[in-house]
């Protein structure tokens, strides 16, 4: 063989090395898991052992968070889940709707290795609930001073 083949074989298993080294995606790993209660609620380790049952999986390049979401109707879990995001999906927060029969989305987004370990599935109370105790007990303070 050649000094020039060589050289060429040398390069091409160096670069073969070199992207084998580096990571898919954005180099981001997210813990990867969907569950539905569609008959009950029951506690999931997609939920509750998120870290002790699953591996976080490689994101894909164009997914840049880590991602969790509740959904939930009338403050009774209907679904969760855990992967990785594009940025449009990640709108952190919680978001209410539903007339008589009140259902919530409540997601929250991070960026780092296996981030998406926070369990927000402990139901969170609507802010108008707070500001309407807040507005009676002001009511009454104003009464009472009166």
């Amino acid at each position: 063989m050649t000094t020039t083949n060589m050289c060429t074989v040398y390069a091409v298993h160096f670069t073969m090395l070199l992207l084998g080294a580096l990571k898919t995606g954005y180099g981001l790993k997210c813990y990867d898991c969907k569950v539905s209660f569609k008959d009950r609620y029951f506690p999931t380790d997609c939920q509750f052992n998120v870290e002790e049952t699953l591996d976080p999986r490689d994101c894909q390049p164009h997914e840049y968070y880590c991602m969790v979401v509740r959904k939930e109707t009338n403050g009774v879990v209907t679904s969760f889940e855990r992967n990785c995001a594009k940025p449009n999906r990640c709108l952190y927060g919680c978001k209410y709707s539903g007339f008589g029969l009140t259902k919530t989305q409540c997601t929250s987004c991070c960026s780092q290795d296996g981030c998406n370990t926070d369990n927000p599935a402990v139901s969170v109370r609507p802010v108008k609930t707070y500001l309407g105790i807040l507005l009676l007990t002001l009511a009454l303070l104003s009464r009472l001073t009166q």
